[in-house]
């Protein structure tokens, strides 16, 4: 009666031969990796399992990034060599504390990290394409800004929208290049939500 799928992947075509399905349900949120249209055409109903894990992703964001700023991978690679001093330059590490953070998708994700955000004494700004009710951003502490903005003034960029053919490649050369030199891109979404071709070039 139902086609619980994880991971969420399978041909459309294999539904031909479910005479009883009710409903295909995805284990995850995402669900990139199905054929969405080719199951609704069948006559399906797809659901997804939207915010299954926010905190976990939310946790690891805020870890990515003080990771990132606090040099805690290069640092531990130090010590593990017996480089107890280490080689990291003091002016190569920044603090989040005062940054500005830009949350690109204000989803179930999203708005745990823009939670998380508020000890860190940090501007938060998103960027989203539903509407977020003001009492929303009260509590979360954040303000709406177009993507351009977001971009220009965020010391930390964290991605957490659905790979969709609208998010596809958002991140490409033109946005990449309006970024702050210094800052960071951190993506716990779907790697093609950057265009890849053009991160490679941005980085050489």
């Amino acid at each position: 009666d139902a086609v619980i799928a994880m991971p969420p992947w399978f041909p459309a075509t294999l539904l031909k031969s479910c005479p009883k399905v009710k409903l295909v349900q995805t284990l995850t949120s995402g669900y990139n990796r199905l054929d969405i249209e080719g199951i609704i055409d069948l006559g399906f109903p797809v659901a997804n399992n939207s915010g299954v894990n926010a905190a976990t992703m939310a946790e690891h964001t805020i870890g990515v990034m003080i990771a990132l700023c606090r040099k805690l991978v290069e640092m531990h690679n130090n010590v593990k060599s017996g480089q107890w001093q280490g080689s990291l330059d003091p002016s190569q590490m920044v603090e989040i504390n005062g940054k500005t953070v830009g949350i690109v998708g204000l989803g179930f994700t999203g708005r745990e990290v823009a939670r998380r955000l508020k000890g860190f004494d940090v501007r938060t700004i998103y960027h989203t394409r539903s509407e977020v009710d003001p009492a929303v951003q009260q509590e979360l502490n954040a303000e709406p800004a177009p993507l351009e903005a977001l971009l220009r003034e965020s010391d930390v960029v964290t991605l957490h929208t659905p790979l969709t053919p609208l998010t596809r490649g958002m991140i490409g050369e033109e946005q990449l290049a309006i970024m702050k030199p210094t800052s960071f891109l951190i993506n716990t979404s779907r790697g093609p939500v950057i265009d890849q071709d053009a991160l490679y070039r941005t980085l050489k």
